[in-house]
């Protein structure tokens, strides 16, 4: 998490910065989630579900920089959700570097629920998150 943190601390992070990583958090999700769907083994799981990981983290330390930036009455909540994810991400994490397969699982799971969550349910933050129009055919 650190090498994570110290590598990606920028005050360039805008909206267009943040949406260009949700996209890439996209396809990282469908490529981990082909790689166990159609059994290619453990070794490409567990490296894109590493890759995963950490633009997962990575995204949610850009995103509090965005964030410190503006004023939304929903940010505590906000916040406090995207804090337990990245909980979940370390567990995940801790997991990949003991090569377990069921860490790539739970991730997936993570990213699957955050997705959903991040880009459909908090929408309706004006100027935060995708518009409804960009956002991929995602199917929960």
């Amino acid at each position: 998490m650190a090498r994570v943190k110290e590598d990606c601390l920028s005050e360039n992070v805008g909206l267009g910065f943040l949406n260009e990583e949700h996209s890439e958090i996209y396809r990282s999700f469908l490529a981990l989630d082909e790689a166990i769907a159609h059994g290619h083994g453990l070794p490409q799981i567990l490296t894109a579900a590493e890759d995963l990981s950490q633009l997962m983290l990575r995204h949610f330390i850009h995103e509090v920089q965005f964030l410190e930036k503006v004023s939304y009455s929903t940010l505590r909540s906000h916040r406090a959700a995207e804090m337990a994810t990245m909980v979940g991400i370390q567990k995940a994490d801790s997991g990949l570097r003991q090569r377990e397969l069921s860490a790539a699982l739970l991730l997936r799971n993570l990213c699957r629920q955050w997705l959903h969550r991040h880009l459909y349910e908090e929408s309706d933050m004006p100027g935060l998150f995708l518009e409804a129009t960009e956002k991929p055919g995602l199917e929960f």
